[in-house]
C-alpha cells in the first residue's frame, strides 16, 4: 500500500511485488517470464478503463 501525490491510499496486488512467497508460477517459469497471463489480462482491463475514463473527460 502507498499514498499517491493526492494523499489517496492505493495498493497493488502482492503478486506484483517481491513480498509474497514464491508460488508455482515462479518456480515453473524459472525467471523466463516476468508476467503471469492473469496479471497481464487484469492490467489490460485496468488500462482500458483508464483510457475510457479519460476519453469521457475530454468530450
Amino acid at each position: 500500500m502507498y499514498f499517491t501525490e493526492a494523499s489517496k491510499l492505493r495498493s497493488v496486488p502482492t503478486s506484483w511485488t517481491n513480498v509474497a512467497d514464491e508460488d508455482d508460477f515462479q518456480r515453473t517459469s524459472a525467471g523466463r517470464s516476468w508476467f503471469r497471463l492473469d496479471d497481464l489480462l487484469e492490467l489490460s482491463s485496468i488500462v482500458k478503463t483508464v483510457q475510457q475514463t479519460r476519453r469521457q473527460r475530454v468530450k
